[in-house]
């Protein structure tokens, strides 16, 4: 409850525990005691996850009940804004946005220019977003180092959960979630061009998928991180050949997003390219955060708004660690 009273059970896949253990290992194998018993720590507290959540770019309503450690929020979260919270962290703790073309109150950017439009003043002038984006330092370059560390561990550990998604050649670190009864699964991570969050489920019926990978259960670390791999592997090809193709053009092409879908029934993949420049800007001082988020429990990412307000943290301020957990959150898990 709010007041601290009851009880939060929390339990690990098939029962396992390992103990104390470091915190490289519990993030590999998504340890669920050790990232509750963290936070809930009074150093760290509900909080303050939700507080670092936001400010990364989450912008749905974040509940501080204590199972929101483990990912299990009253409201899910969107694949877009999982994406963006988490290229915040490969953009070295900077959020980028655009107050002209990107989404409302600080989200993902999914316009590269505009020009032409009748009515609009200066928009008959081509906007760009290379020319009118922004960044915030919402957290240090030291954590974001930190989390880049603890992540590449799930991909690259040969206990992680998220091997399935590693590309030879190719650094990469990210994150798998699966919610209780194999309703929601999610691969979320990042390659230095680009971030990408996949979500499988059906959208409607919060359906469990105990058999639907191959008979066994799909989980963060099956479908969403092999897609994750797939998709990122031919994002990344193109974005060379148009890379190659603008040192032999006289050509200028547009810079990409990607936003790509896997097709079939329940999969969503979003992708936010990852920044390479630090614009210098004035920045606003608050985050108000209506937006997307999900209707059901856990991590169904849909649709509804909410207001809420944070004030950005002085740019020494340190978040806590804080991950959710690819395995079986009592209240289902967003992937945060």
């Amino acid at each position: 409850a709010d007041n601290g009273t009851g009880s939060f059970p929390v339990h690990n896949f098939g029962n396992v525990y390992s103990g104390w253990i470091p915190m490289t290992v519990a993030t590999a194998t998504s340890d669920n005691s050790v990232f509750a018993q963290l936070g809930t720590d009074p150093r760290v507290g509900t909080a303050a996850i939700k507080r670092y959540a936001q400010l990364m770019g989450i912008r749905s309503p974040i509940s501080t009940n204590p199972s929101m450690i483990l990912g299990g929020l009253n409201h899910g979260v969107s694949a877009l804004d999982m994406a963006h919270a988490y290229s915040t962290v490969a953009d070295g703790g900077k959020l980028t946005f655009n107050p002209t073309l990107g989404d409302a109150n600080y989200g993902a950017v999914g316009i590269d220019s505009i020009s032409g439009i009748s009515g609009c003043g200066d928009c008959k002038t081509t906007i760009t977003n290379k020319a009118t984006e922004q960044t915030h330092q919402v957290i240090t370059p030291e954590v974001a180092s930190e989390i880049d560390s603890l992540l590449h561990g799930p991909v690259d550990d040969s206990y992680g959960t998220g091997t399935a998604a590693a590309i030879p050649g190719v650094d990469v670190a990210g994150k798998t979630g699966t919610t209780s009864n194999y309703v929601d699964a999610w691969f979320v991570g990042w390659t230095p061009q680009i971030t990408t969050a996949v979500w499988v489920g059906y959208p409607d019926s919060g359906k469990a998928m105990a058999t639907d990978y191959y008979g066994k259960p799909v989980e963060g670390g099956t479908f969403p991180a092999v897609i994750w791999r797939n998709f990122t592997v031919s994002a990344l090809a193109i974005m060379q050949a148009e890379a190659e193709h603008k040192q032999t053009s006289t050509i200028t092409a547009p810079s990409s997003t990607y936003t790509g879908g896997t097709g079939g029934t329940g999969t969503s993949t979003t992708t936010s390219t990852t920044s390479d420049t630090v614009t210098t800007s004035t920045t606003p001082t608050t985050l108000t955060t209506p937006q997307t988020y999900g209707a059901g429990g856990g991590g169904s990412p849909s649709s509804g708004t909410a207001n809420q307000t944070e004030t950005l943290p002085q740019q020494n301020s340190t978040p806590p660690a804080s991950s959710e957990t690819p395995t079986t959150a009592n209240n289902g898990g967003s992937g945060l």
